[in-house]
């Protein structure tokens, strides 16, 4: 039985593409779903705000006609009289003007007229939408203080429009047929701030709820704030809290029974009877399957021609694998090559940078013996001369005079020999680590270039707090002493005002050995602060600045020292600062 090893190469690759395609394409597939139900989504959504808006208008729309009846009844100055003097003749005049609302209205099913005892005084009935209106005669007018909603004015009176639920018409205590969906507007009367009555309109709802349900491309739903379903866009529960007792319809189904598969949007209407009215607007639950489906299919139709194309150009690319992989494995060793050797040339560069800056340190270092040579060479040949004068002048010499003069010609040629050794001890960079105390490095430093500070008039201001021993190659760690000592001496005669100040601290925090060299030369302007321990940067290139000292000396201090080089700008001038760890 073979398995998987046995497999050739070609046929593992194209065994592997054709695995992979089938699952990018069920990835991608499942990706492209999403993607275009939720756009869908989207859309759809948007509309059905747009449906809103337009139903929600609507709505707002239709009550408006009902409360400018009421309030043109309300400022009618026939009404008013009649208040004040309830007679059968205005009484007469007032039911005719009743008439006349209800002629120019055909959406009020009954306009009424109802004392403070809740008795009917004046009623219009119209049996249908646009049928003419006819006045109730006095004999079939009724009492209607048992209605909940005559009870709930009359009992707290406010002067303010009541609406009733949006329910069946009833009358004579039972449910009208055919069924009349009818929402009651109830407008207290007042005179003198005392109730005299009440203004009640029944309007036809049937035909607008029709009209408020009805789109070719969602299905909407108008429920009450505990989701029963007043009207729907199919009609099936259209009314089936009123109508349980009249049919099979089950008693208050609500909008949660429906499991709708398509999305919807709700929100509640602009309007305060109390029911908590909302529209719940959705896609035609067929034709937004059969969109998203036809997308869907479309998507697949075109990730499938991809997948089965990619089968016969995967079998040609799987012809040449080894050769591919061939050229692979020498590019890479290569590459691997080039790096090994930038690398090396790398390493020689920092050798060779090591070297040159050691060269001209070494030119430095006689330049330096030079200087301090100079001065007891100077006081040895005076002496001498002096001595030489007085044997001519006296013939003899002063056996007490001589004796100090050759003291002092003892102590210049010690001097000398002390200066020999700094410089020779300086110049041993293999030697190994030792401990010794900060302060003692820098003293010794400080030694060395004493007499360029005194050639050029600086001053050196000491605070000096390191003197417990530290391990470090003592000479690398003063040669980076000497070469920002030198940086500042630099920036120092750059001074015209002669205001030559160098400033060096010495302190240790915890286990970290810090020494601080700064000047008063005004600091590194902030442009070039990133760039001063870059290689071959100088600020002195006019007088010969190669750029390579602070450079080396970081390079010093962190790989040498196992310490970090940084600086920063004081009010008086620029600021180094080498912290060696113990």
């Amino acid at each position: 039985m073979s398995t998987f090893k046995d497999i050739s190469y070609r046929s593992k690759l194209l065994l592997i593409f054709v695995s992979f395609s089938l699952l990018n394409i069920l990835i991608i597939g499942m990706f492209m779903a999403f993607l275009i139900d939720k756009r869908h989504t989207s859309e759809a959504m948007l509309r059905a705000e747009h449906v809103y808006q337009q139903k929600e208008e609507s709505f707002r729309l239709y009550i408006a006609g009902i409360e400018e009846i009421l309030s043109a009844l309300k400022h009618s100055n026939l009404f008013k009289d009649y208040l004040d003097d309830p007679s059968d003749e205005k009484l007469h005049i007032v039911r005719e003007l009743f008439l006349d609302i209800a002629s120019s209205k055909n959406n009020l099913m009954q306009l009424r007229y109802l004392d403070v005892s809740g008795r009917e005084r004046i009623r219009i009935d119209r049996d249908e939408e646009n049928d003419l209106p006819n006045t109730v005669s006095e004999l079939q007018l009724q009492d209607k203080k048992n209605r909940y909603y005559v009870q709930e004015i009359l009992h707290e009176p406010k002067d303010q429009l009541w609406y009733s639920k949006i329910d069946l018409n009833i009358e004579h205590g039972k449910l009208e047929k055919p069924i009349k969906p009818a929402l009651r507007a109830v407008l207290p009367l007042f005179r003198n701030d005392t109730i005299q009555g009440l203004v009640v309109a029944n309007i036809f709802m049937g035909k607008f709820m029709d009209s408020l349900v009805s789109s070719s491309e969602e299905d909407i739903y108008v429920i009450d704030q505990e989701g029963r379903i007043l009207v729907s866009s199919d009609h099936q529960h259209d009314w089936n809290q009123y109508l349980a007792d009249i049919g099979p319809i089950p008693n208050s189904v609500r909008f949660s029974d429906l499991n709708l598969e398509s999305p919807f949007y709700s929100k509640r209407v602009n309007f305060d009877n109390g029911e908590g009215l909302e529209l719940v607007i959705s896609p035609h639950a067929v034709a937004f399957t059969d969109v998203l489906q036809n997308e869907l299919k479309s998507v697949f139709g075109v990730l499938l021609f991809v997948s089965l194309l990619s089968v016969p150009l995967a079998y040609i690319f799987s012809r040449y694998p080894t050769q591919l992989e061939q050229e692979i494995e020498d590019h890479n060793l290569y590459l691997q090559m080039r790096v090994d050797r930038a690398v090396d040339q790398y390493v020689e560069n920092e050798k060779m940078l090591l070297h040159q800056h050691r060269l001209a340190q070494t030119g430095e270092l006689l330049s330096m013996i030079a200087h301090q040579w100079r001065q007891p060479l100077a006081s040895i040949a005076a002496v001498i001369a002096t001595m030489r004068l007085k044997l001519q002048l006296q013939g003899q010499s002063d056996s007490l005079s001589l004796d100090e003069e050759l003291s002092q010609i003892e102590h210049q040629t010690q001097n000398l020999s002390e200066v020999i050794k700094d410089f020779q001890d300086f110049y041993q960079p293999d030697r190994p680590m030792i401990s010794v105390s900060i302060d003692e490095l820098v003293e010794s430093s400080l030694k060395i270039l004493s007499a360029q500070f005194e050639a050029g008039k600086i001053i050196v201001h000491k605070e000096l707090q390191a003197k417990e021993g530290i391990k470090v190659h003592a000479n690398h760690l003063k040669q980076a002493i000497i070469a920002l000592l030198q940086n500042a001496q630099d920036a120092c005669m750059l001074q015209k005002n002669g205001n030559r100040v160098i400033e060096i601290k010495t302190s240790i925090h915890e286990v970290t050995h810090i020494i601080e060299i700064s000047d008063h030369a005004g600091g590194i302007p902030e442009e070039i602060q990133d760039n001063i321990f870059m290689p071959y940067f100088s600020t002195k290139k006019d007088k010969n600045g190669k750029g390579m000292g602070l450079y080396m000396t970081k390079i010093i201090a962190e790989k040498h020292c196992r310490g970090n080089l940084f600086t920063h700008n004081s009010k008086d001038g620029a600021v180094f600062t080498l912290a060696i760890p113990e």
